[in-house]
């Protein structure tokens, strides 16, 4: 199986030209809609995915700004999944102790600006197809990392940044549930104190809430409207999580 991310849009024929490639095996469209060269977006969405998936499935991940560029084209592969994609960033979260990559050789016939078509579905294929990682390159030690999750503890709280607006327009931020455990908090964001909900049917109509979302990070929403429009904020921003004294 095939799980197959990338930002060019579900409704794009660069789409239709890759899967066209892999014609012949299971390909799952798990996202399409990653804005724009947003490579941190789409490592957040990798990160929150893998393990909804089986063994062996490999995921062709295609968030490439740099396309064309020195950047290296990589397979890899972790905890029983395979991973092919540019050396950006967006394999972030899995560059462990268990990650083991090559490097992709870019064929003469490569268009420069369409790699995930002519470079990373090939070997996408091939490993579906059975070839063993060490077949489809060498072996490639040093990886690109983001700054993904970097959220930063303070002697009040914890500075946090916003990874992504989504299409409802919730704000996923870089801090996982497990730093807000057996602790009781608000966050400051876009100017407004914002207070913690389970769910978004806890507040009334258009009231901000900040909840741990479905992929287990802090998410600042406002209920049935934009969160990034009404409070003015989006990817990149600054957000404060602030400690209640008891």
């Amino acid at each position: 199986m095939i799980a197959f991310l990338s930002d060019f849009g579900p409704g794009s024929h660069y789409v239709g030209q890759v899967k066209a490639v892999l014609s012949g095996v299971t390909v799952i469209d798990l996202c399409h809609d990653i804005p724009p060269g947003d490579v941190r977006a789409g490592a957040y969405v990798l990160h929150t995915s893998w393990d909804a998936f089986p063994d062996g499935t490999i995921f062709l991940a295609v968030v490439d700004p740099g396309v064309g560029t020195n950047r290296v084209a990589l397979a890899a592969t972790w905890e029983k999944r395979f991973f092919v994609a540019p050396d950006n960033g967006l394999l972030s979260p899995f560059m462990d102790e268990d990650f083991r990559a090559v490097a992709l050789d870019t064929p003469e016939s490569a268009s420069a600006t369409f790699h995930a078509r002519d470079i990373f579905a090939p070997a996408a294929l091939a490993l579906e197809r059975g070839a063993a990682l060490e077949d489809l390159g060498r072996a490639h030690a040093t990886t690109t990392h983001c700054a993904m999750f970097a959220p930063r503890e303070t002697a009040d709280g914890i500075r946090a940044r916003i990874i992504m607006r989504d299409r409802f327009g919730n704000l996923v931020t870089d801090v996982p549930a497990g730093m807000l455990a057996g602790r009781q908090w608000s966050v400051l964001a876009g100017g407004s104190v914002i207070e913690p909900a389970g769910t978004y049917g806890d507040v009334q109509r258009g009231q901000a809430l900040a909840l741990i979302g479905s992929g287990g990070f802090l998410e600042i929403s406002v209920r049935e409207d934009d969160a990034g429009k009404v409070l003015g904020i989006g990817p990149g921003d600054v957000v404060e999580v602030t400690w209640k004294k008891s």
